[in-house]
């Protein structure tokens, strides 16, 4: 430490309280250099006051101390004058200490003055550039020197968060956290306590270290069933943020399930059913985690029996046996039982889905015949629809006997002639008779229609002779078929007085009728009668089963009488359809309006 002699001579003047030091300073016997600074330090080391010398003078300085400095009347007065610019010196007081006595006026010349040159700390190790990775300690010492054997201190002045160094030995540690990747600069101050020196700027490089995934959601055992979607969620977590891969693999190399979000979705198939254990693999693409086994517990699932093929709607006809094939196949093999679950009456299933039926006469319609198949556990259904086409049946003459044969008639002429025949019924109850006569002799041959009782009166005419025998028979029809009564009927005029001749009344229905279609079930054309017994107004129509009017056939007056008339229903799809017959009597008479609907099938 080199030392230099100051003459400084100190001027201690009392100005209320306040106490001027004015003195000189020289640097080995030259001025001060621009820019020293002077300290005024008390006896006990603390700073007094800082100044700097006059800048018209450098080699003198003066300051005036109060006790607003910290003084206090009485205080010994010691003093070190400290002389800085690069280098610092320390100056230490010779000759007895002033007094500072506030109002007095007490004087101190002090005539030497012992400088010492202070010297900056020299750092001998560098902080060097280094390169370490994530999580790994690094530590290093910076070590420095100090000539004049003061303390010193170390200090961090450019450093990354967490990095600390010890301050009197000069040990940097850092462990870099996993988010503290890429460069980091580091600058570690040395202090003698007047001055610093700094290290060289260092750069330290972290590089990244991968962590593995973390498996943390428990995994549990699963129960599910065949056929039915397994949802199955592992939670992981990957503290660098990278995405992950994972696989569930069955230890038995069964099954390999892969999802990129940790959900997974499995359906076994119907072959599926047995417990599967499964190992859980996360990956990040270079760490992986692996769980325990868990295991995933598969039901059997029954399927249920199908039916081997659609059905279309059936067609029977009454009295005609049908049989449908209503087989159905169990996937799991399973025996399948048939049975009915809605039918008319009469039809039956048999073991093997055979579905049989003979319709009645009273059964035309339209069915929903539903088949159940079942495996013992569950069942499923098939659906037929079966339209019963009417059957007409014929009509049957009750014999009641002593009906046939000759009978001699002795009535006036004019007279009228009551012809009767035995009653026919029809099987099918809800169609209408209607008889016909024929009349055959010597000049007549004539038959008459749409008789709806079982008795004619006939008025006597100049065209039926005495003495001969007229035969006569009979026959019922339905509309569609026609039977004749097996008896046949004859009678003979007596002679009578002779009488004007008038001529025949014409001969009308009694009542108004319709009859049924002609053919009935039909395929594309059919007859229809009816008849009128006044004079009307009449509206003959074809409705669907809706109700719905599909073709007027018939619309206007029409005298008393016999109809039939013929509708072309080539247009229209199969099915039943209705038609219907209103007549308005015209005259007010005895009768009535007349309604009357029939039925008919229609065949392609």
């Amino acid at each position: 430490m080199a030392m230099f002699a100051v003459m400084i001579p100190f001027a201690v003047q009392a100005q209320v309280a306040r106490m001027a030091i004015e003195g000189s300073v020289q640097l080995d016997g030259a001025a001060v250099p621009p820019g020293t600074v002077i300290r005024i330090l008390r006896q006990n080391g603390s700073v007094a006051r800082t100044v700097s010398p006059y800048s018209t003078n450098p080699s003198q300085f003066g300051v005036r101390l109060s006790t607003t400095d910290g003084f206090r009347e009485g205080e010994p007065l010691g003093f070190r004058v400290v002389v800085s610019r690069r280098d610092s010196f320390e100056s230490r007081i010779a000759g007895p200490a002033p007094v500072f006595r506030g109002a007095s006026t007490p004087e101190l010349s002090v005539y030497r003055f012992l400088l010492f040159r202070n010297h900056l700390p020299s750092i001998r190790r560098q902080f060097p550039d280094t390169l370490i990775n994530e999580y790994q300690l690094f530590r290093l010492r910076v070590s420095a020197i100090d000539v004049d054997s003061d303390t010193l201190r170390y200090r961090l002045i450019a450093a990354p968060p967490g990095a600390f160094v010890e301050s009197l030995t000069g040990y940097v540690t850092w462990v870099p956290t996993y988010e503290q990747s890429g460069s980091h600069q580091f600058i570690v101050g040395v202090s003698d306590g007047l001055e610093e020196s700094q290290s060289r700027r260092a750069t330290i490089r972290v590089r990244h270290v991968n962590r593995a995934p973390r498996i943390t959601g428990p995994l549990q055992s699963v129960t599910g069933a065949e056929g039915e979607s397994i949802v199955i969620i592992v939670e992981a977590l990957d503290d660098d943020k990278d995405s992950l891969q994972y696989s569930l693999i069955e230890k038995g190399y069964k099954t390999r399930l892969f999802s990129r979000n940790g959900v997974f979705e499995w359906k076994p198939d119907y072959e599926a059913a047995g417990l599967y254990h499964f190992v859980t693999i996360v990956s990040d693409g270079e760490f992986t985690d692996t769980s325990n086994v868990f295991t995933v517990s598969v039901a059997n699932t029954n399927r249920l029996p199908h039916f081997d093929r659609s059905l279309v709607d059936t067609i029977a006809i009454e009295g005609e046996r049908i049989s449908v094939g209503m087989t159905a196949a169990d996937p799991d093999g399973d025996t399948v039982q048939y049975g009915l679950e809605l039918a008319p009456e009469g039809v039956s299933v048999d073991s093997v889905g055979q579905l049989v039926w003979t319709p009645t006469f009273d059964q035309a319609g339209s069915y929903v015949v539903v088949v159940s198949a079942s495996d013992q556990q569950s069942s499923s259904e098939s659906v037929v629809r079966i339209n019963v086409l009417n059957r007409n049946r014929r009509p049957v003459f009750v014999h009641t006997g002593g009906k046939g044969g000759r009978e001699t008639l002795r009535i006036p002429d004019g007279r009228l002639i009551e012809l009767t025949w035995p009653t026919a019924i029809d099987p099918d109850l809800d169609d209408t008779l209607r008889y016909a006569i024929r009349l055959t002799g010597v000049g007549v041959d004539t038959s008459i229609f749409g008789i709806m009782d079982t008795s004619l009166s006939l008025l006597g005419r100049n065209r039926l002779q005495t003495d001969v025998v007229y035969t006569w028979s009979v026959i019922a029809t339905d509309g569609a078929v026609e039977v004749a009564c097996p008896d046949t009927f004859a009678f003979r005029l007596a002679a009578q007085p002779a009488t004007a001749v008038r001529d025949p009344l014409p001969i009308v229905p009694r009542s108004f009728s319709l009859e049924h279609s002609s053919p009935n079930p039909q395929s594309s054309i059919t007859s229809i009668r009816f008849n009128l017994a006044e004079r009307s107004d009449v509206n003959l129509a074809i409705y669907n089963m809706l109700g719905e009017r599909i073709q007027t056939i018939i619309s206007g007056e029409r005298d008393a009488g016999q109809y039939e008339t013929t509708f072309d229903a080539s247009s229209l799809s199969s099915g039943v359809y209705m038609f219907k017959l209103e007549a308005h009597p015209l005259q007010g008479g005895r009768l009535r309006d007349f309604v009357s609907t029939k039925k008919m099938v229609l065949v392609k």
